[in-house]
């Protein structure tokens, strides 16, 4: 199958999805949606916040996972059709380093290089490694000792 018939069959599901998430599942880890290749999307990742600005068609959907002992932040964006793009340089942030190059994707996983979501166009993924909590300062300072 080539890359954009697998993107028209499993956009719209993830985009279903992502639309029928409810404020209650905020901060629990989600089983996710099958696409096409059977691969689930979302499983075992923990929804943080839907950041969308309906105003602006502007969708936006943060997550977290961890892979292989590193924990990630990712972030579903798009822009309806007819509506200003976003500015990826703007937000999402990212309160670790953008897996390169430039930490965006799209749904297959391939680049995306440009510098916007823009209008009507695929989904854009953000990927973000977060910072690994230093355990021996964490194990120091529960044994009430002061690193050096």
């Amino acid at each position: 199958m080539e890359l954009g018939q697998w993107l028209e069959i499993n956009e719209p599901i993830v985009r279903s999805y992502l639309l029928s998430l409810k404020p209650s599942q905020v901060g629990k880890t989600l089983t996710g949606t099958k696409l096409s290749h059977g691969h689930h999307e979302f499983k075992g990742y923990k929804y943080i916040a839907n950041l969308s600005a309906p105003d602006r068609s502007l969708y936006m959907y943060k997550f977290r996972y961890e892979y292989k002992g590193n924990k990630y932040e990712a972030h579903y964006i798009w822009v309806n059709k007819g509506f200003p793009e976003h500015d990826l340089n703007v937000s999402p942030s990212c309160p670790g380093k953008w897996i390169e190059p430039g930490g965006w994707g799209i749904l297959s996983g391939d680049q995306y290089t440009y510098q916007a979501a823009l209008p009507g166009d695929n989904i854009v993924v953000t990927t973000c490694q977060l910072p690994m909590p230093n355990n021996t300062l964490k194990r120091d300072a529960a044994k009430g000792r002061r690193a050096p």
